[in-house]
């Protein structure tokens, strides 16, 4: 965050305040696998909650999605090929096997040809 803004500078006591918080509040658990799940939901929250409550209304968004994508990523709801492709773009790619750009009724071709290789791209990393 201090990359975005050099306002953000949040230290490690302010965490670990946080952590020892949740750990001491949370809702207890019979077994390990649990209380694991159940300090991971409240951990999530709570410093997403009081990080977001410091940023300006113009970084929460950014924030908000930087969490979810790390949330997705943890739960290999997201790949590294996928993410690393949002980040820099499809690249240099081999492009001989990849379909002609569709046309419209005009004859017009319905992508720029940037589109169509990342539209490629995300087909060959995902293919589902």
């Amino acid at each position: 965050l201090a990359n975005i803004d050099p306002m953000y500078q949040f230290s490690l006591a302010y965490f670990t305040r946080l952590f020892n918080s949740v750990i001491e509040s949370s809702e207890k658990a019979d077994t390990v696998l649990a209380r694991n799940g159940i300090l991971i939901s409240d951990i999530t929250q709570t410093v997403f909650l009081n990080v977001a409550r410091g940023l300006f209304e113009k970084h929460k968004l950014l924030f908000s999605f930087l969490i979810t994508v790390q949330i997705q990523r943890n739960m290999n709801q997201i790949s590294t090929q996928e993410w690393g492709l949002l980040l820099r773009g499809a690249g240099t790619m081999n492009t001989a096997e990849r379909p002609k750009n569709p046309v419209d009724a005009s004859g017009q071709e319905i992508w720029s040809e940037k589109q169509w290789t990342l539209v490629y791209a995300c087909s060959e990393i995902s293919p589902s």
